[in-house]
């Protein structure tokens, strides 16, 4: 092999190797990420008086609760 052969041989290689070290970086940082969010995941569970759940709609808004709508169950039974 001649030289110019193996400076780029080895300049390929430590390119590829930078590369893989920064996709390798972003990987342990998301890893951190999902740990910490396990961890306050399991405190949650561990403590569910601690969970706190939002209402998306006020029931006022939905159409299935305005006055005169029909309930699941009525248009269920109703006759076609």
């Amino acid at each position: 092999m001649a030289e110019q052969e193996m400076d780029a041989a080895i300049g390929k290689a430590r390119r590829e190797y930078r590369e893989a070290k920064k996709e390798m970086d972003a990987l342990q940082s998301k890893a951190g990420r999902v740990g910490q969010f396990a961890i306050k995941l399991q405190n949650a569970l561990g403590d569910p008086s601690s969970i706190r759940f939002l209402r998306a709609l006020q029931c006022s808004q939905h159409r299935a609760f305005e006055p005169g709508s029909l309930s699941y169950s009525q248009r269920q039974s109703s006759p076609k």
